[in-house]
């Protein structure tokens, strides 16, 4: 679906990965949740005809995967960056709920990688692009409260 979407905005998309990578082994449907969540950003603040890059790399021992989705959007204002993992923290407060989001995907993104002992790091420059980095270890022992 993301595909689509980034289709219909003429988005150049680029996936590199180097070698095999291995199988992640955790909630498959919470993984896939952060995952559509972050490309689903990248789509929606990156202009039409802009670039998102999807990375794919594993650490030398191959006990962790690492993500990057980088773009070249909107990007985020710096005075935005310490609250982009607060829950309803929107950073577009100008745009109205159907378009701009709840400012939950993030927060949510967080704490479902977090309980799988993964990771989420954001850089970004406003009006330069974003970068997301996601690391999960490939044998993901699923943490509850």
């Amino acid at each position: 679906a993301q595909r689509l979407e980034a289709e219909k905005h003429n988005h150049n998309f680029e996936l590199q990965f180097r070698g095999e990578i291995p199988r992640i082994r955790g909630d498959r449907q919470r993984i896939e949740q952060v995952l559509i969540n972050i490309l689903t950003n990248a789509i929606k603040y990156t202009p039409d005809g802009g670039k998102i890059d999807i990375k794919l790399t594993q650490s030398p021992q191959a006990d962790r995967i690492f993500i990057q989705v980088k773009d070249n959007g909107v990007g985020i204002p710096e005075e935005d960056m310490d609250h982009l993992f607060e829950r309803f923290y929107r950073v577009d407060k100008s745009r109205n709920l159907d378009t701009g989001g709840t400012g939950l995907g993030l927060a949510i993104a967080k704490e479902l990688l977090e309980a799988h002992g993964g990771k989420i790091s954001i850089d970004s420059k406003f009006q330069e692009g974003t970068c997301v980095n996601l690391e999960l270890p490939v044998e993901c022992k699923l943490k509850t409260a």
